[in-house]
């Protein structure tokens, strides 16, 4: 026994819609440009005293660095993100409580920043003075005696072997061997206060 299909009526594409599809688009008659941007609205602080204008979103240590102010960076790049570890980029802001980091900390209009008031260099010194007796600063700059951190030692008065010398480096494994297996065992969770024994 067989089944007939009916047949199916054949469709008629519309000379409208079938040069849709058969005809290429025309051509632009000139290049495409990108939409325009604008260009960031200038920003005025003061610096040390002198007025600086500098592009909206700049840090202070980019508007320093504008006015040919050499402020001093341990871990700051131009192609990493500021993470604020060395301290010793810091600048005094008025109005702020505590001192801030330069390589972060965004400009806005009116600021009157400090780059070198007693407080910025007494807290400079104390970050290169601790550095030295934690780590070899030759690591972090020139060797030679006549690079950076030697200039800014020099500069802030800085004694790097004030807090004692740096530590010896340990031998390749020896952190380890002390504290093994602390890379990979999960974190012991501990209350976060003593708790008082029971007596019985």
């Amino acid at each position: 026994m067989t089944t007939e299909h009916p047949t199916r009526a054949t469709y008629e594409m519309p000379p409208e819609l079938a040069r849709v599809f058969t005809t290429p688009p025309a051509r632009a008659s000139r290049t495409p440009e990108a939409p325009p941007v604008e260009a960031p609205t200038a920003v005025t602080v003061t610096i040390d005293g002198i007025e600086v204008s500098v592009p909206a979103g700049s840090t202070i240590l980019e508007a320093a660095r504008a006015r040919g102010l050499d402020l001093p960076t341990l871990c700051y790049l131009e192609n990493l993100a500021p993470v604020n570890v060395c301290r010793v980029c810091v600048v005094e802001v008025a109005g702020s409580r505590v001192l801030v980091p330069a390589c972060s900390r965004k400009v806005e209009p009116g600021m009157e920043i400090q780059t070198e008031s007693e407080r910025v260099r007494h807290s400079r010194r104390l970050v290169l003075e601790f550095l030295g007796s934690s780590v070899d600063l030759s690591l972090a700059g020139p060797r030679r005696p006549d690079g950076d951190l030697a200039r800014w030692a020099e500069r802030y008065g800085a004694d790097t072997s004030r807090f004692g010398p740096p530590a010896e480096p340990s031998p390749a494994g020896a952190r380890d061997a002390r504290d093994a297996g602390h890379h990979t065992r999960p974190a012991v969770q501990r209350p976060p206060w003593p708790r008082p024994s029971r007596s019985p």
